[in-house]
């Protein structure tokens, strides 16, 4: 079977995650079992315009405002010829490829924005955003989706797709173990790591920080991850203002390898996005023993089994997010039992059922056992 997605970003984009982690994992479990796979995505600086990995041949054109316009082009040039079945994903909005790929479609939609628009982008943009993403709901209630969590499936129900057409993939994640795994810090060390946006909660991170230092006052924090210029320079200059300047370290965007050596070294992980689609950085913190304290919202709240894995908070803010994080770093032996019991828990997912999930809904969707 030859299957063409449609994304915004791709595995090697620098601001990709874990949809876009998603999106190849699957794909090149596809190719290894004996299907074609083309990716259509936009192109960033240094990028190839085509090239194949994992045996996924990956193509980029434009950016991300125009490859939405960029992928409908190419298909009404013919360029997508030949393919037995469409996956448009979705990140805001999808590509709208039930109005000029004539066919099978299934749609990947790992969140819905919703909100998300006006906390990312400003007027009129962020009306332009809502309208669109209305827009394809309407238009869309006929096509099959795949989505991440139970949350996700909820949120596109409520936005009126039908339940009958939503299926949950079962979620893996990827990791490279260090060589000889490092031992946790000596002091106690707490890690944000993800994109350097205001969604992602990076600045209640901090101002949790600052009241963790208040109770255990060697306590340090590391904040792995990019983000545009001036917001990070804001970020830098907050963590001046609450004198956190010689416990945080901005440390970047960091290698795989480092990252996981970062997350074992870490204490625990502070996640207090305000939506997530599932929340990929727990089970990957978890699998290096590093519990997570995160935000009861729709995602992580799937992804997280409170006192098991992590510690959902009671509520969504700073406070919560310390008075958690102050308790487990106190509490020797508790912590010792949830970083056995994440370790478990995340060890028992893997990408392969994934991947089955996925190719079971465009089978179905072409017609085919």
């Amino acid at each position: 079977m030859r299957v063409l997605i449609l994304s915004w970003r791709d595995i090697k984009h620098p601001y990709g995650g874990g949809a876009e982690l998603l999106s190849h994992e699957m794909a090149k479990r596809w190719v290894a079992k004996g299907n074609e796979v083309v990716h259509f995505s936009s192109s960033f600086p240094g990028a190839k315009s085509s090239e194949e990995i994992d045996g996924v041949r990956y193509l980029r054109e434009g950016n991300w405002y125009n490859v939405h316009i960029l992928g409908a082009i190419n298909a009404m040039l013919g360029k997508f010829k030949g393919f037995d079945v469409v996956v448009d994903e979705v990140h805001g909005i999808p590509f709208f490829t039930k109005f000029y790929i004539h066919r099978p479609i299934v749609c990947l939609a790992c969140e819905v924005a919703r909100d998300i628009w006006d906390q990312m982008y400003p007027f009129p943009l962020s009306r332009i955003g809502r309208f669109l993403e209305k827009l394809y709901f309407h238009t869309y209630k006929n096509i099959p989706f795949l989505t991440i969590s139970p949350s996700a499936k909820e949120e596109l129900v409520q936005s009126g797709i039908p339940s009958r057409s939503i299926t949950v993939l079962p979620m893996g994640f990827s990791y490279t173990l260090p060589r000889g795994t490092p031992p946790k810090e000596k002091i106690p060390t707490v890690i944000f790591l993800g994109r350097l946006v205001k969604t992602k909660g990076i600045e209640d991170a901090i101002r949790a920080f600052a009241q963790i230092k208040g109770e255990l006052p060697k306590a340090k924090m590391w904040i792995v991850g990019k983000g545009e210029g001036g917001y990070t320079n804001k970020l830098k200059d907050m963590v001046k203002s609450l004198k956190l300047e010689n416990n945080v370290e901005f440390k970047g965007f960091v290698s795989e390898t480092e990252k996981f050596r970062l997350l074992a070294r870490a204490h625990i992980i502070l996640v207090p996005s305000a939506h997530e689609g599932w929340g990929l950085i727990v089970p990957e913190a978890n699998i290096v023993g590093t519990p997570a304290i995160v935000y009861n919202v729709h995602g992580l709240r799937d992804v997280t089994k409170d006192g098991v894995n992590g510690i959902v908070v009671k509520k969504n803010n700073a406070d919560s997010l310390a008075k958690e994080s102050i308790k487990m770093l106190r509490d020797r032996k508790r912590y010792e039992q949830i970083v056995l019991s994440a370790k478990k828990y995340a060890s028992a997912m893997n990408w392969d059922n994934t991947a089955t999930v996925g190719m079971k809904v465009l089978k179905k969707a072409v017609g085919k056992k």
